[in-house]
C-alpha cells in the first residue's frame, strides 16, 4: 500500500481515482472528488438528507447505500453491491 496523504492535491487526486476500477466510501470529502470522474462508486450514506449530500449527480454507475445506522449495512450486502457494481455480476 502507498500512502499519498497531505502528498496530493485535489486535482491530483482526482486523476489519480480516474485509474480506479471502483471505490468504496462513506460520506466524505474523497467521494466527492470520486464524483468528479467516471469512477464505479459504491457510497455508504448514514444521513436521511441524502438528496443535499449524496454522490452528485446521479448516475448509474454510482450505488448509494444507506442505512440510519451503517452498523445495520451488512458486509455481506457491500460485498454483492461491489461486485456487481464493479464487476457487472
Amino acid at each position: 500500500m502507498i500512502s499519498l496523504i497531505n502528498q496530493t492535491s485535489v486535482s491530483e487526486l482526482a486523476a489519480l481515482m480516474k485509474k480506479l476500477k471502483g471505490y468504496i466510501s462513506n460520506d466524505t470529502g474523497t467521494l466527492h472528488v470520486a464524483c468528479s470522474t467516471k469512477v464505479p462508486l459504491v457510497a455508504l450514506y448514514p444521513t436521511k438528507n441524502i438528496a443535499n449530500t449524496g454522490p452528485y449527480p446521479p448516475a448509474a454507475h454510482r450505488v448509494l447505500l444507506h442505512r440510519d445506522n451503517l452498523d445495520a449495512l451488512s458486509v455481506d450486502e457491500v460485498f454483492e453491491t461491489v461486485v456487481k457494481t464493479f464487476l457487472g455480476n
